[in-house]
């Protein structure tokens, strides 16, 4: 990593007045989910989950730069996107989202290094990796929230237009069904799973589960995602995890079918 030359006009001259303007947009941008109703339950859940995700974090994500950190800064991105993701509701709440995840990026950059981006930029492999990731988030969000507008407004106008369209709100409609089954199957699973534990005298948390599950895994997180039926979850993930549940690893007496990744 690099610090930049304070005294270059791009960083002491342009960004002043520019820095300004992304202030203000910011300012416009949360004034804007502030009025929103369900803002202050959301921001209670956000910071609850949170706290949760701070709790469950192994110790080396409180240093600045490591992949620990890394990890930890992404699933506070999440939070953060999911929580004002939920409010959008067309394209002006759209764009004010675009410019919180843009603030969410810098704000992600300063916890993961201890700088702000106008500060100190990335100047190694691993900085620009990391820097990369963090962007990655932005745009996935933008997706989600864009992808989750269109569907919404579908929906409007097929109300609006009364039975036109069947066979795609019977798709989208069949689609959320789906859905539905997989996370209620996968939260039945997890939570039979502690139960049994539990009657063993044996206390589980989703963190345990995930170590148990692969050696790459050190946080609630993991199992989180896949209990929302992130695409990134199913596959070898999904197989991973469901191995948990059938060998029973945290019981007096496990049984193993395979090693683990």
């Amino acid at each position: 990593m690099a610090l930049s030359d304070p005294n270059s006009p791009t960083d002491s001259q342009q960004p002043s007045e520019a820095g300004q303007q992304w202030d203000k947009a910011v300012e416009e941008a949360i004034r804007l989910f502030e009025s929103h109703p369900d803002f202050l339950r959301v921001q209670v859940r956000m910071r609850e989950r949170m706290a949760e995700a701070e709790r469950s974090s192994p110790a080396d994500a409180r240093y600045y730069g490591t992949v620990a950190r890394l990890q930890y800064v992404l699933t506070r991105f999440d939070l953060r996107a999911e929580a004002f993701g939920a409010l959008v509701s067309d394209i002006q709440w759209q764009n004010a989202f675009m410019v919180m995840l843009e603030s969410f990026e810098r704000v992600a950059w300063e916890e993961q290094t201890g700088w702000p981006i106008e500060v100190l930029r990335p100047a190694s492999a691993q900085a620009d990796a990391d820097f990369e990731a963090i962007h990655a988030k932005v745009q996935e969000w933008t997706q989600k929230s864009y992808k989750r507008l269109v569907s919404s407004g579908d929906e409007t106008t097929r109300t609006d237009a009364g039975p036109a369209a069947p066979e795609h709100e019977e798709s989208a409609s069949s689609f959320e069904s789906v859905k539905g089954e997989r996370k209620a199957e996968r939260k039945k699973l997890r939570d039979d799973y502690k139960a049994e534990c539990k009657r063993s005298g044996v206390s589980v948390t989703d963190e345990m589960i995930a170590e148990a599950a692969s050696r790459r895994w050190h946080s609630r997180a993991n199992i989180q995602k896949w209990l929302a039926c992130d695409p990134k979850y199913d596959g070898d993930p999904d197989r991973l995890i469901r191995k948990v549940f059938r060998d029973k690893p945290h019981l007096p007496n496990p049984h193993p079918t395979e090693p683990q990744q």
